[in-house]
């Protein structure tokens, strides 16, 4: 099952919505580069991105063996 992120475009904050038990997360630049990473609990959780400047970034999320991969894009 696929997460989503909310609101998105987003400027200091997301959510992101449909979290499976014992997941973490990194938000990556386009050049590959890890942004943003951590642990997650289940459900729904908000993320502070008020370090990231403006552009496009991947937001992926690991759980259980499986990888699941969303496009976020920052504005400030």
């Amino acid at each position: 099952m696929p997460f989503q992120i909310s609101p998105n475009p987003a400027s200091d904050e997301v959510i992101l919505n449909n979290i499976p038990t014992g997941s973490r997360f990194e938000i990556v630049d386009f050049i590959g580069n890890t942004m943003l990473s951590g642990s997650l609990g289940a459900g729904s959780q908000a993320l502070n991105i008020s370090t990231l400047t403006s552009g496009i970034y991947l937001v992926r999320v690991f759980s259980k063996g499986r990888v699941w991969v969303e496009k976020l894009v920052v504005q400030r």
